[in-house]
């Protein structure tokens, strides 16, 4: 794999969409329950809102009708978010599993939704002057880069028979493993000594 550009900075591509997957499946996780926790809260205040109305006798005030559906939408909102970072943590995991499976097909679907993850942080940056997704959108790009490398590495390994290896990596010395002190034939048989003396010239 010499020839592989390393995108990720000293060690291979496949091992970077190893760890870039394991960082956002950790960090969509972790939005993921703080949007949860964020969301319940609300609702405790919505239901503590309701209870005062009903205290005050305003159950069917205007007032009251607009707080419920209020909180009909934000119980809407939550179950879209809750889904949408689901989709992220699996898609996160869908890298993980094919750098480690050395899959193909899943490290390209991996890189479909960071490509239209890259055009949406794009469009915000660029048209909508949400500067502050600068970074977010160069750390996509980088991602879709260490993956593209990967999906060339992974190539190269599919397409690489599978050689028995010693510790080191390199292939096995057939004259080492058989313990002679000269080479073994194509058969696996050791080569037989010649015995034939040399002629002597007079």
């Amino acid at each position: 794999m010499g020839e592989v550009t390393r995108f990720f900075l000293c060690t291979t591509n496949i091992t970077g969409c190893k760890i870039f997957g394991g960082i956002q499946a950790v960090l969509n996780a972790i939005y993921l329950v703080l949007v949860i926790y964020g969301f319940a809260l609300a609702n405790d205040q919505f239901d503590q809102v309701h209870q005062q109305l009903r205290d005050a006798g305003l159950y069917r005030h205007k007032f009251h009708q607009e707080l419920a559906e209020l909180s009909n939408t934000s119980n809407t909102l939550l179950i879209i978010t809750m889904v949408i970072y689901s989709l992220a943590i699996l898609i996160s995991l869908m890298l993980i599993a094919g750098a480690m499976k050395r899959n193909s097909c899943l490290v390209k679907t991996w890189m479909v939704f960071n490509g239209l993850a890259i055009l949406a942080y794009a469009y915000g940056t660029f048209f909508n002057g949400k500067w502050k997704n600068l970074a977010v959108l160069a750390v996509a790009i980088w991602s879709e880069l260490v993956a593209f490398g990967a999906l060339k590495e992974i190539n190269i390994l599919n397409t690489t028979p599978n050689l028995p290896q010693t510790q080191s990596g390199a292939p096995p010395n057939p004259q080492a493993q058989s313990g002679l002190p000269y080479p073994m034939t194509e058969f696996g048989a050791p080569r037989l000594p010649n015995l034939q003396q040399p002629s002597s010239h007079i």
